[in-house]
C-alpha cells in the first residue's frame, strides 16, 4: 500500500472549516453525514459504523483534538474529514479537555491495520501544537488543508534563531 499522508486522506473539499455543534454525538453524525456525501456511500452504512464507536474514547493526541474513526463497508481506501468546532465541546476526551479540531477516519471494513495506519497519521500531524494554533486561527477550508497537509505556511525566520553566531564553527549552540 503507497505512504499515507494528510494530504492524500482530506482533501481541500473534505474540510469543514465552522461546524457548529453542542454534543459529540451531533458532530459525529454531522460529519459522518459529510463523509458519506462526500464519498458517494449510504449515509445509514456510514452513520451506522460511527454510531458503534461513538460511546468509546477518541483516540487522538488530546490538547483540544479527537479523531474518531471507525471501518465501513463500500471504500477501498481510508478517508478523512477535518472540522474545526465551534464552539469547543465536551468529546470524551482522554485529557478531559474540550475539543475544537476534529479528524474523522474511515477505514475498509475488514482492515483495521489500514484505520490504524490512518488515524496515526492524522494523529502525527495534529500533535504538532504550531499545526494546531495555525488551524485555529485558520480562515478557510484552502488555507486549513495547506496547513494539515504540508509545511509551506511555515516561515522560514522561524529558524533564524538556530543560525551559527557570526565567525562561528557553523555549529548551532543546543
Amino acid at each position: 500500500m503507497p505512504k499515507l499522508t494528510l494530504g492524500g486522506l482530506v482533501t481541500p473539499a473534505r474540510v469543514i472549516p465552522r461546524l457548529k455543534a453542542h454534543y459529540k454525538a451531533q458532530v459525529i453524525r454531522d460529519l459522518a453525514l459529510a463523509a458519506s456525501s462526500m464519498a458517494c456511500l449510504s449515509e445509514n452504512v456510514v452513520v451506522g459504523a460511527m454510531a458503534a464507536c461513538a460511546n468509546s474514547p477518541s483516540f487522538g493526541p488530546a490538547r483540544r483534538v479527537a479523531i474518531p474513526h471507525a471501518m465501513v463497508a463500500g471504500i477501498d481506501k481510508p478517508l478523512g474529514i477535518f472540522a474545526r468546532l465551534h464552539p469547543a465541546i465536551e468529546f470524551n476526551a482522554v485529557d478531559d479537555e474540550p475539543v475544537d479540531l476534529v479528524l474523522l477516519m474511515l477505514g475498509p471494513e475488514g482492515s483495521p491495520g489500514t484505520l490504524l495506519r490512518a488515524m496515526a497519521c492524522g494523529a502525527r500531524r495534529l500533535r504538532d501544537r504550531a499545526v494546531c494554533e495555525r488551524l485555529r486561527c485558520a480562515h478557510d477550508a484552502e488555507a486549513m488543508h495547506a496547513i494539515l497537509s504540508s509545511d509551506s505556511w511555515r516561515a522560514p525566520e522561524a529558524c533564524s534563531g538556530r543560525l551559527s553566531p557570526p565567525g562561528g564553527s557553523g555549529v548551532v549552540p543546543s
